[in-house]
């Protein structure tokens, strides 16, 4: 099992999250491959022109390992290089920690996010709630597969936590990749009922007619492709 680090645009500014997580993970994989290995210490951010070409290089730096299992760590815009290489490639899953899902007060981006509806390797995202990124409301403005789990910390971009939350946040990748179906996506989350029939009461009208069976159900057949605001329920 061979992992990957990819750390975001400010490396090395945020070496800190791949040490933090290799000082409680990497003995638990029998290659640890970080960042600095990777880009011989350059930014993978600035560093490389742009997300196309960070993919391409990841893919020939990653030959030797091609046919093993590969989990890949991301950090911000390298969490993006991972779920694309992901997505493209394959790999056994993925871990993000502080997906940019928007650059902070610019335009909506749909390349950042819009494959994360669609993804079907097992991917986890650490979020902060307080991530100008993308915080506590992203179940709401954001669709994803079945193969996405979403885990939150009360922390910005970041994601400067003490020992404890790491060690919490350590737990919860382990969790999440033992618990990963091998070669398939997981059940979806629960479905915020509730929510989604108060958010849309046209909806909740036809449920209470017996036109449909449930808001769940009405998202499934219409209102992922509408656009429609939703929420999952906590793990």
């Amino acid at each position: 099992m061979t992992v990957c680090f990819l750390a975001g645009d400010s490396y090395p500014g945020d070496r800190y999250v791949e040490e933090e997580l290799r000082r409680r993970l990497g003995a638990h994989f029998p290659t640890w491959v970080g960042q600095a290995e990777l880009w011989g210490g350059i930014a993978d951010g600035p560093g490389m022109p742009d997300l196309d070409a960070r993919v391409e290089g990841l893919r020939k730096r990653l030959a030797p390992q091609a046919g093993s299992d590969l989990i890949l760590f991301g950090r911000s815009s390298g969490a993006r290089v991972a779920v694309t290489y992901a997505a493209r490639h394959g790999a056994t899953a993925v871990v993000c920690l502080g997906f940019p899902f928007r650059r902070p007060q610019c335009v909506i981006e749909p390349e950042r996010f819009q494959h994360l509806a669609t993804l079907t390797v097992p991917t986890l995202i650490i979020q902060g709630t307080k991530d100008s990124y993308g915080g506590a409301e992203i179940t709401e403005n954001y669709a994803f597969s079945a193969a996405v789990r979403l885990h939150f910390v009360c922390h910005g971009h970041d994601l400067r936590m003490h020992a404890g939350e790491w060690d919490r946040v350590a737990m919860a990748i382990r969790a999440f990749l033992d618990a990963r179906p091998p070669g398939h996506g997981f059940q979806p989350h629960g479905f915020d009922e509730a929510y989604y029939l108060t958010r849309h009461p046209d909806v909740a009208a036809a449920v209470a007619a017996g036109k449909l069976a449930s808001g769940e159900r009405h998202y499934a057949l219409h209102g992922q492709a509408e656009r429609r605001s939703m929420r999952w329920l906590p793990d």
